[in-house]
C-alpha cells in the first residue's frame, strides 16, 4: 500500500477484518529496528550501485541510525552494517548471507 505524503519505509500496523474473521495477525508480523536496518541497506545499496544523486544523504543516515561512524570507505560500510545485523537474533540469517553475498560479489 502506498500513502502519496508518507515515507515508503513507515511501518503501517493496518488490521483487515472481515465480520468475524481477521485475517491479519500482527503477533505474527515482525518489524523490529534491525529489520528495518537491513531494508535500508538494500535500499542503499541499490542506490549505491545506480550511482543514485540522493545515495550520499540517505547512506549516512543509515549509517547514523546504526550506530556505526568508524568506516573506510561506502563498501566497509556496508559490510560492517551487516556484521551488525549478523549479531541480532530478529534478523533473518538466509537473507543476511544473499547480501553478503552480494557484496563479495562487487569485488571482483
Amino acid at each position: 500500500m502506498y500513502f502519496e505524503t508518507e515515507n515508503s519505509f513507515r511501518y503501517f500496523d493496518i488490521g483487515i477484518s472481515n465480520r468475524d474473521m481477521i485475517s491479519y495477525d500482527p503477533g505474527e508480523f515482525k518489524n523490529d529496528k534491525y529489520t528495518h536496518l537491513m531494508k535500508l541497506w538494500i535500499m542503499n545499496y541499490k542506490y549505491y550501485l545506480r550511482g543514485s544523486y540522493n545515495f550520499k544523504d540517505r547512506y549516512l543516515r543509515m549509517m547514523r541510525k546504526a550506530g556505526i561512524d568508524n568506516y573506510n570507505g561506502e563498501i566497509d560500510g556496508f559490510r560492517k552494517t551487516l556484521e551488525l545485523l549478523s549479531k541480532r537474533e530478529s534478523v533473518n540469517k538466509i537473507y543476511l548471507k544473499k547480501l553478503y553475498d552480494l557484496l563479495d560479489s562487487e569485488r571482483v
